[in-house]
């Protein structure tokens, strides 16, 4: 038998339908007799009406079950139905997406590289900015070095992290880029100077050329002329000059912006599909992640750093994952937070004991009660699934999903490299014996070794 027809509801509905008739066979025939004041069937009439009265009811009661039966399986058919075709128009709008997102691919093109030679090409470009930037700002003079680290500080950003922010926001948009804050704010002055040290570096040591091409070497060789530029500010000839394909700071926004609002809309398209498991949810963005190159998965890192990139980091849930009623929401997180640190609210109460001497049980209920207070005014079980279930549906698109599974180890990551900015949700894989990365293995200190 199908389970989703002979469910929970439906044999909940058979119960009640069963007592109810139960109540009926049990106590109408006798509420009868002691109407009419008799204490046996065969005072109260013929026995033949007796029977016909007592079996007429069994008859149209099994009449009216099984006409129940067949309004049921009838109206689970035609759900069963009309979710199946749902699906297959999800389906067949993922599978257009998906050949849309492979022609957005072949459509980009970083000097003659095309598809996915041209995201290798743009992943080291970014690389080779990420260094002038770095060497730049380490070589600049402290005035100009303040703007960088009020950059920093104004956006709660380290300091690779916000280099990483700057090189791709150049890669993405080029030079053009500060015009997207005030005239006279001090993040419009720092894309400002770092763009005219680099036009300059790049007018001073490279050509364009046709043969060049954004690679390894070419890296290798920017290494060696970058400290030399800006600490002497001299020229070379031109026969010695870097061959790059096209200019540092030309933008890629044209194509890169078409790129990825689509590979988004297609994460979030999957995300927030209703009436599918976590597992199944899953299937189909492997299904996303297996079109991603390597290095395609490399660019996705990076471009999540930025603003522009801050909505990989989304948690998005389908509608029928959550619970409405605010109220009961705000009651089992109150419940179940409690339960689940428990053993955490024990441990700061022996701490606080040792530390400063306070009652153990003062302390512990010092904690719980605060936590209750913080899940009462925020409450994080807002799932129907229960929280061993959704772990992964509190993370962001990226981690969530693994989007960046199948980066290189034959890469080398730079700057706010990803073991670092999702630490906790590694450790989290790590203790469900799962891993976040297929290839790399990083050592991540407090995670139980598996």
């Amino acid at each position: 038998m199908n389970k989703s027809i002979f469910n929970s509801t439906f044999w909940f509905g058979c119960a009640l339908f069963s007592i109810i008739a139960f109540l009926i066979l049990r106590y109408i025939p006798d509420f009868y007799l002691e109407q009419y004041q008799t204490s046996a069937y065969i005072e109260s009439g013929q026995i033949g009406d007796i029977v016909g009265g007592t079996t007429n009811p069994i008859i149209a009661i099994g009449a009216a079950f099984l006409t129940f039966l067949a309004f049921w399986m009838q109206y689970k058919a035609n759900r069963q139905q009309r979710d199946d075709i749902s699906l297959e128009r999800f389906e067949s709008n993922l599978y257009e997406m998906l050949h849309l997102h492979r022609e957005n691919l072949f459509d980009l093109s970083c000097g003659k590289s095309n598809g996915r030679n041209a995201v290798l090409a743009l992943c080291y470009k970014l690389k080779i900015l990420y260094y002038l930037i770095d060497s730049i700002i380490e070589l600049w003079p402290e005035p100009d070095k303040k703007l960088f680290l009020y950059y920093c500080d104004k956006y709660n950003y380290s300091q690779s992290e916000a280099k990483n922010i700057i090189a791709s926001n150049l890669l993405f948009y080029g030079a053009n880029f500060s015009y997207s804050y005030d005239g006279k704010s001090n993040e419009r002055k720092l894309y400002d100077k770092l763009s005219r040290v680099i036009e300059n570096f790049e007018s001073n040591r490279t050509k364009i050329s046709n043969k060049g091409c954004y690679d390894e070497h070419t890296f290798n060789l920017l290494s060696e002329n970058i400290s030399q530029f800006i600490n002497e500010e001299l020229t070379i000839d031109e026969v010695d000059k870097m061959i790059l394909p096209d200019s540092l700071l030309c933008g890629y926004n044209e194509k890169l912006g078409v790129y990825y609002r689509h590979l988004y809309q297609i994460a979030k398209f999957v995300a927030l599909k209703e009436g599918i498991s976590e597992q199944t949810r899953y299937q189909y963005m492997r299904l996303l992640r297996s079109q991603l190159s390597d290095y395609e998965q490399v660019l996705l890192y990076y471009n999540s750093l930025t603003k522009i990139g801050e909505a990989w980091d989304e948690c998005l849930i389908a509608n029928d994952l959550k619970y409405k009623c605010k109220l009961w929401i705000k009651i089992r997180s109150c419940i179940y937070r409690p339960i689940q640190d428990w053993h955490k609210y024990k441990l700061l109460a022996i701490k606080a004991h040792k530390d400063s001497g306070t009652n153990t049980c003062a302390s512990f209920i010092k904690h719980l009660l605060q936590s209750i207070r913080e899940e009462w005014k925020n409450p994080s079980f807002v799932l129907k699934i229960r929280p061993k279930e959704n772990w992964k549906c509190q993370m962001g698109l990226i981690a969530r999903f693994r989007l960046i599974k199948n980066i290189p180890v034959s890469f080398n990551m730079f700057g706010y490299i990803p073991e670092t900015k999702y630490l906790y949700e590694i450790i989290i894989y790590k203790n469900h014996n799962e891993r976040f990365f297929e290839a790399k293995d990083p050592v991540i200190f407090g995670a139980p070794d598996n």
